[in-house]
């Protein structure tokens, strides 16, 4: 789906919905993956309209060694989208609005491999990405998906206290949107 368009009066707009008694649509939680790319360098091919072009653009670009300018980058992580900020501003009239929401993704990454380590005290820099994930067959993203959501990132190495934990990366990813991120079913799958 594109993004929504809001009516501009008081008219209220209603709508499709969906439920199955018998055989309910849901997905498990938890993000599997998040593929990071420079801001300049979207995906190109619409997986909505050319899923083909858009797993053959992926398999070209996917890597986590290339020294491509467009290259794409996949965290496997164990991670998780909560409901995002909002800040709502009470109006004359008892009326209110809602301005953009503050979206984060939280995510832990638990293989500590050298080249994990330095690419999170690259994240320190402070730089922004363009990112897409997963979940469950799910594959978010921006308007179209391959156009990736605009995100900051940060990250911390965590060293628990408890001997029989282990050493993670603790990332962090946030941005602004009035609207929840784009889904389709996984492409990539």
């Amino acid at each position: 789906m594109s993004i929504p368009t809001c009516p501009t009066d008081c008219t209220s707009y209603l709508a499709d919905y969906a439920f199955s008694t018998c055989s309910p649509e849901w997905y498990r939680g938890q993000i599997d993956r998040i593929y990071l790319y420079g801001i300049g360098d979207p995906v190109v091919a619409d997986p909505a309209i050319d899923p083909a072009g858009f797993v053959a653009e992926m398999a070209d670009r996917v890597s986590n060694t290339s020294a491509n300018a467009n290259a794409i980058r996949i965290l496997t992580v164990i991670g998780e989208k909560p409901e995002p900020e909002t800040n709502t501003i009470q109006l004359s009239n008892n009326r209110t609005i809602v301005t953009s929401k503050k979206h984060t993704v939280s995510f832990k990454i638990d293989e500590l491999t050298q080249e994990n380590r330095d690419a999170m005290r690259q994240w320190e820099c402070g730089n922004s990405f363009l990112i897409m994930y997963e979940n469950d067959g799910l594959l978010f993203g921006g308007d179209p998906i391959g156009a990736g959501i605009e995100a900051s990132l940060v990250g911390n190495l965590i060293i628990p206290v408890d001997r029989t934990a282990v050493d993670y990366i603790q990332g962090t990813l946030t941005w602004e949107s009035k609207f929840s991120p784009n889904s389709i079913e996984n492409p990539l799958d």
